[in-house]
């Protein structure tokens, strides 16, 4: 994390709350790369210096959740490409990806309790036996929301990785970089320098992409390559016990290709009537 991420990501939120009429207030671990910036709807507050590890509800858990889940898709991957003889590479993109699978599988649950074991919670909260389990122990219990399918896919993995690999320490695995810095050291001059120049720049027009660093050809299938794409997924669902929230997003998702589909053919017939 950089100053400059950092704050550009706030004047966006802060932007988006904006719109919304919305004001929230942001618990912010007290380093150098979270400069404090003035906002108009959000209200930063900074945890007190070297008390992160026993106050962010991030550090009493949620992260290793979240670091968890995504070794474990990085595990299945790489399996996957040894079963198919293919070198296993992972891209910034497919990283980004990644991450946001392992976001949705860290429960609501998980996140309150690690708050919870912060200190964020109410006194007169009714009394949940959990609470009094430690956290170690609650988050091996609630690992796998109920919520979400395929509850046999870690001992799947596990069994896997065994059969490739061997002997393999999951947890050891999951904390191996625990102790890499992961945020910009900055002068107080490079501070001010940085949020300076962000600020400034925010009111430059939007929408502007980013190039990348190398350039990537990735194949984009066609709209009808993506119906029959869909066609095909939907067959093979539907040979299967699919549970709901797993069918209902799939139905979305297949709306929206469809959608797309409907309206570029439609788009297209108007333009060329009108040319003639």
């Amino acid at each position: 994390m950089t100053s400059e991420i950092f704050t550009n990501e706030l004047l966006e939120w802060d932007e988006q709350l904006k719109q919304k009429n919305r004001k929230i207030v942001l618990l912010v671990d007290n380093c150098t790369a979270h400069p404090e910036i003035k906002l108009n709807q959000i209200k930063l507050v900074f945890m007190p210096p070297n008390t992160s590890s026993k106050l962010q509800p991030m550090d009493q858990g949620v992260i290793h959740s979240l670091k968890s889940h995504y070794r474990k898709i990085l595990l299945a991957q790489m399996i996957e490409a040894m079963d198919n003889g293919k070198t296993f590479s992972v891209s910034i993109l497919d990283a980004v990806n990644f991450i946001h699978m392992a976001w949705q599988k860290v429960s609501k649950d998980t996140i309150a309790n690690c708050f919870k074991h912060g200190g964020f919670s109410e006194k007169s909260a009714e009394f949940d036996a959990d609470d009094e389990l430690p956290l170690t122990e609650w988050l091996k219990k609630h690992e796998d929301d109920p919520g979400l399918i395929f509850t046999d896919v870690d001992n799947a993995i596990e069994i896997a990785v065994q059969e490739k690999i061997g002997e393999f320490n999951f947890e050891e695995y999951v904390e191996i970089d625990n102790d890499i810095t992961v945020t910009e050291r900055l002068t107080d001059e490079q501070i001010i320098e940085s949020v300076t120049s962000v600020m400034a720049t925010s009111d430059e027009a939007e929408g502007e992409e980013n190039e990348s660093d190398e350039d990537v050809d990735v194949y984009v299938p066609s709209l009808n390559e993506m119906a029959q794409k869909m066609a095909e997924t939907r067959n093979f669902l539907e040979s299967r016990t699919v549970p709901e929230p797993i069918w209902n997003s799939f139905c979305n998702l297949e709306r929206y290709i469809s959608d797309i589909h409907f309206s570029n053919r439609y788009v297209q017939t108007k333009i060329t009537d009108f040319v003639k």
